[in-house]
């Protein structure tokens, strides 16, 4: 039985790898998170002066620049790297397929709970801060699909779309709901 020592140790190798594959890209990816971030910090303010309550919009900040940081720091890779080496020493390496299958369906039914909570909850305000939303959502979604390395989701999310993999579309997309989202939310105001 190896020990915890041992299990991080080959895990972080693997992920010490990736961190040296960064390249321009991921920086720009990061930099576009923190700019939804900013223009989240934009809406919070509005929002806290217009309304008095700017709960999601702190979420929403909150949630940017930890995928921010994701970006760079491949924080869930190390976590699934240091998941799978745990699993081939332990020896449950070739029964992880139901675990694999509840993460996968936890994180859809928890999206689509969060999003038809908030969709009921901002009624009122959804026309304006919607697409933040569900922007928000699909990018929690997509990295909890990404982390939890199911292979028939690896292969659906790195299917090939003019040059850009799906994984990448649906996280330009996420992005670019969050930014238009808040582009809306300030001309509200």
């Amino acid at each position: 039985m190896s020990t915890w020592a041992e299990i991080w140790s080959t895990g972080y190798a693997e992920w010490s790898d990736l961190i040296r594959l960064l390249d321009w890209s991921d920086f720009l990816l990061a930099v576009t998170y923190l700019a939804a971030a900013w223009m989240c910090v934009v809406c919070a303010v509005l929002a806290h002066d217009e309304l008095g309550d700017d709960w999601g919009w702190r979420v929403a900040v909150v949630v940017l620049v930890v995928l921010a940081g994701n970006t760079l720091l491949k924080l869930d890779q190390l976590v699934l790297l240091t998941l799978r080496a745990w699993s081939h020493v332990d020896g449950w390496y070739e029964d992880r397929r139901l675990l694999q299958y509840a993460l996968v369906a936890v994180a859809l039914c928890l999206g689509l709970g969060t999003l038809g909570w908030l969709r009921t909850r901002l009624s009122h305000l959804w026309p304006y801060c919607g697409q933040v939303v569900l922007g928000v959502c699909l990018l929690i979604v997509l990295m909890i699909l990404r982390a939890v390395s199911f292979h028939e989701t690896d292969a659906l999310l790195q299917l090939d779309l003019m040059g850009l993999s799906m994984s990448n579309v649906l996280e330009l997309l996420g992005l670019g709901l969050v930014l238009n989202g808040t582009y809306t939310w300030r001309q509200m105001f």
